[in-house]
């Protein structure tokens, strides 16, 4: 348990450092267990699998937004990856302490956008002799965010005021109307830029809550794929530093 503790510390400390070296170059036995599930993954060998893991296995990933699951309900969620028709490619990284490796992937799955395909990824698998206790996956972190900018495009509601936002994928954004409202009672526009994790949108004159040219800054993430957060880090229109906001996507 400790191991998978170290494994979540460590993937962590991945999501504020891009480089990281670790004295250990050759790997060690334990990586033959990783290259047997990676070779049963691409053969759909879901029964034979299943002996390689665990009882209380973990599967956590970062893509679009963090997943993690546990015992029984793990295999289900690896099980759906061989369904996507994934292949994977992995290839030793480091070895921290005991049983703990870190590897560098690369993963084709059918459903993954043409220009982000290869999937990118370090994987960090802990290991008790030949079993797998854990496997958690980080996809790099510019195709991650080019899966956010995807996914941004699109209406969201805020589930406390019901108001809606849209983004579009050519740069344009509204705010508005209320659930029921006319289509054009528009509160608040403009036009956004992304970089990274960050959203900048800067008003137009159909803005009604600020001056034209305002500029508010925004985090965004999704907690779930069909849930978008977003915090207020800069602002000339209120002042709402700080100021958060969930949002849920609208289906048509």
């Amino acid at each position: 348990m400790a191991r998978v503790w170290f494994a979540r510390v460590f993937v962590a400390s991945l999501l504020v450092v891009h480089a990281f070296s670790v004295a250990v170059a050759q790997p060690p036995p334990q990586f033959e267990s990783i290259e047997r599930y990676a070779a049963m993954v691409n053969d759909g060998a879901k029964a034979p699998m299943r002996l390689m893991f665990s009882r209380g296995v973990s599967y956590a990933e970062l893509a679009l937004s963090w997943s993690e699951e546990h015992g029984t309900a793990a295999l289900p969620r690896l099980y759906s990856l061989i369904d996507a028709g994934l292949r994977l490619e992995v290839a030793f990284h480091a070895a921290v302490g005991d049983g703990v490796i870190i590897t560098t992937e690369r993963m084709w799955v059918v459903d993954a956008p043409e220009a982000l395909t290869p999937l990118q990824a370090t994987g960090v698998y802990v290991l008790d002799g030949d079993r797998i206790l854990s496997i958690t996956r980080v996809l790099d972190v510019d195709q991650r965010h080019a899966l956010m900018r995807d996914a941004l495009v699109g209406t969201w509601q805020d589930a406390w005021s019901r108001n809606r936002v849209a983004f579009d994928a050519e740069g344009t954004a509204r705010k508005g109307p209320l659930v029921g409202a006319p289509v054009d009672d528009v509160i608040d526009s403009g036009t956004y830029v992304l970089e990274a994790d960050l959203l900048t949108l800067v008003r137009d004159e159909t803005t009604q809550v600020c001056v034209p040219g305002d500029v508010t800054v925004y985090q965004f993430r999704f907690p779930a794929p069909d849930s978008l957060a977003m915090r207020v880090v800069d602002d000339t229109c209120r002042g709402a530093v700080g100021e958060t906001a969930r949002f849920d996507r609208v289906v048509d």
